[in-house]
């Protein structure tokens, strides 16, 4: 058996908890069909913890940015989308107040401490325009429950269109209207 030189390669965050799932994408796309009633088409729009661009990739927007501290970031981004490597509870001030019409976030405030999470929604606040809206995707694993029963509260009080929420599968949170459920759509297009 034939040695390697070298050092071993470094294995990263997403790497181990993260790996490229080609499902993950057709997920997506699910998700920002449903929910483009809240995503203008001529909006300008930042996605927080963008990790492999899936979400930001199937938006339909003017101008979509998608930030994360993931140096593999740019590498997954979709042409017209602007990726920038940035610590999001540092790294925002570099945008300009007002700039988004709309602001992302899935799976990436729970990884912060609280004082820097504050921050960082402090942050998207200053970002967003007048009439902006921030669309934010929690976990509701076990391992969560601190946020999951915050999260749960305001999603349920939350009045979008007549919009409810519906725990899926895989602890998935989903709003549900008179269109469909988002769980049975996902299904449609094959995940399980």
């Amino acid at each position: 058996m034939k040695g390697t030189s070298g050092p071993p390669a470094a294995i990263g965050y997403h790497d181990v908890h993260l790996p490229e799932d080609p499902a993950r994408a057709m997920v997506w796309a699910v998700i920002a069909e449903y929910l483009r009633p809240w995503v203008p088409a001529g909006a300008h729009v930042l996605e927080i913890g963008a990790g492999y661009c899936c979400w930001i990739n199937s938006v339909q927007a003017a101008r979509r940015v998608a930030v994360d501290s993931w140096a593999d970031m740019p590498r997954h981004a979709a042409a017209g989308v602007e990726a920038v490597v940035l610590d999001a509870s540092t790294g925002l001030s570099r945008f300009s107040d007002g700039a988004f019409d709309v602001v992302l976030a899935s799976n990436v405030i729970e990884h912060f401490e609280p004082e820097a999470a504050a921050g960082i929604v402090s942050e998207i606040v200053r970002l967003l325009r007048d009439d902006g809206r921030v669309i934010v995707i929690q976990p509701t694993s076990a391992t969560h429950i601190g946020s999951i029963s915050t999260t749960t509260r305001t999603v349920r009080r939350s009045r979008m269109s007549r919009s409810r929420t519906f725990s899926g599968p895989r602890g998935c949170v989903c709003c549900t209207s008179n269109r469909g459920s988002c769980p049975t759509r996902c299904v449609r297009a094959g995940f399980p």
